[in-house]
């Protein structure tokens, strides 16, 4: 299955889960019983007339339609989230790497090569002020022996990005409302994978999905 690079739990995880990064973390999550996330805490003005921070799809033709119903779901849900800063990434994972249609996507760089097309807002990603980045990806917390996930690679290369990746196999569902569901077992509905979250390459919190 892997493991939480760092080791879960400890004091900044317990410090983290009371910060406002955390409680806004939750919101954009949009789990069955959470509310709409509430964007009116962001000043949208400072960025002008700028593209939307609109998630974005790395699925191909040949995936089920489920992938491609859920994604539209989700970008119906966020695409007019102008100026805040969060980005959504909705892709297959596997240790280390995600993918797209065409190609495995092992590193940052090769990330930000296809950001810079799926949605340009990214190349400003490092100007913003406290950025997210959600890898709704199966096991993007999940690195190899040196720990080196996708979620921490692309944390390292963009230090003021918060990353949240996951150590487990991100349920995309038709009867889920957001994404509601990570699994340790990808046949059970078991909610026992972790969320991970980071900043500047190191783990700042990671806790059972079901106990969020």
């Amino acid at each position: 299955m892997g493991f939480i690079e760092d080791g879960a739990g400890g004091g900044s995880a317990a410090t983290f889960g009371q910060t406002q990064a955390y409680r806004d973390i939750m919101a954009y999550l949009a789990e069955p019983a959470s509310s709409e996330p509430d964007f009116s805490k962001f000043d949208f003005s400072k960025y002008g007339d700028v593209k939307d921070e609109e998630p974005v799809s790395l699925f191909g033709k040949s995936d089920l339609k489920v992938f491609h119903d859920r994604f539209n779901e989700q970008y119906n849900r966020f695409k007019d989230t102008k100026g805040d800063g969060v980005f959504r990434v909705y892709a297959h994972g596997n240790k280390t790497l995600i993918w797209d249609d065409n190609r495995f996507i092992r590193s940052a760089k090769d990330f930000d090569d296809v950001m810079s097309i799926k949605n340009p807002r990214w190349l400003e990603v490092d100007k913003m002020k406290s950025p997210m980045l959600f890898l709704y990806s199966c096991l993007s917390a999940v690195g190899n022996e040196h720990g080196e996930s996708i979620g921490r690679k692309i944390s390292i290369k963009h230090p003021n990005v918060t990353v949240v990746a996951f150590d487990g196999y991100v349920d995309y569902s038709p009867s889920l409302r957001g994404m509601g569901r990570v699994n340790k077992d990808p046949h059970l509905a078991d909610r026992k994978g972790y969320m991970v979250v980071y900043k500047n390459g190191k783990v700042m919190y990671s806790k059972l999905y079901k106990d969020l």
